[in-house]
């Protein structure tokens, strides 16, 4: 009584890498936990679907009160970084790719491709314009990744070229995006004013990035 399920202790997912998974190297597993749950009742379940829009990563919308690992695009994967918003948790791995789970409730223009990651209940690939990512941020509704160009082989970067790519996506209505705009983006933009400059360190609030 007196609970309001909307406001959710752990609306963004919760989670870990596991050092212990069975990989030829340091990376781990991915696992999450969390959810939109009655905590006045923790004997309750949670059936009530709790809508956090998949962020999860489980192929569900139910929450989880346990760490649960992430299967998927991801098994396969070596996962070296994670973060996560509200409805969203974001994966990067050791080749520099990211996955999303869940969604930033951003809104493309009608006639714009969709972005298949936007909603994903279960790890999907975001199309980051080639690049190699190696670091994410997530406000409550957005991203920020810090990337690199590719060596011309294919393989990971060369140090002259790591960190000079700064992409955004997700909501933008108070300029959290630096495209100069309150427009959002579901798929991932550059920072013109910070493209060549080397990106050691970002971070993010709730509708803020900082570089």
């Amino acid at each position: 009584p007196g609970a309001n399920p909307g406001r959710a202790a752990a609306a963004a997912a919760a989670a870990v890498l596991d050092p212990s998974s069975p990989r030829s190297d340091s990376s781990g597993c991915l696992f999450t936990w969390g959810g939109c749950f009655d905590w006045v009742e923790p004997s309750a379940g949670s059936a009530k679907r709790d809508s956090h829009r998949g962020c999860l990563g489980t192929g569900d919308l139910d929450g989880r009160r346990l760490p649960t690992r992430v299967r998927g695009l991801l098994d396969g994967d070596a996962v070296t970084s994670v973060a996560a918003g509200w409805n969203l948790t974001v994966a990067v791995t050791a080749g520099g790719t990211v996955y999303q789970m869940g969604s930033t409730g951003a809104q493309g223009p009608p006639d714009a491709k969709p972005a298949r990651w936007e909603g994903a209940l279960l790890p999907s690939r975001v199309d980051t314009c080639g690049l190699f990512v190696e670091e994410v941020a997530c406000g409550l509704h957005h991203v920020v990744a810090v990337a690199s160009t590719p060596a011309p082989t294919g393989g990971p970067p060369s140090d002259e070229l790591r960190r000079r790519r700064l992409l955004v996506w997700g909501r933008g209505g108070m300029g959290q995006l630096g495209q100069d705009s309150l427009k959002d983006s579901p798929h991932p933009q550059p920072v013109p004013l910070l493209d060549g400059r080397r990106v050691m360190q970002v971070s993010c609030g709730g509708h803020h990035c900082i570089a």
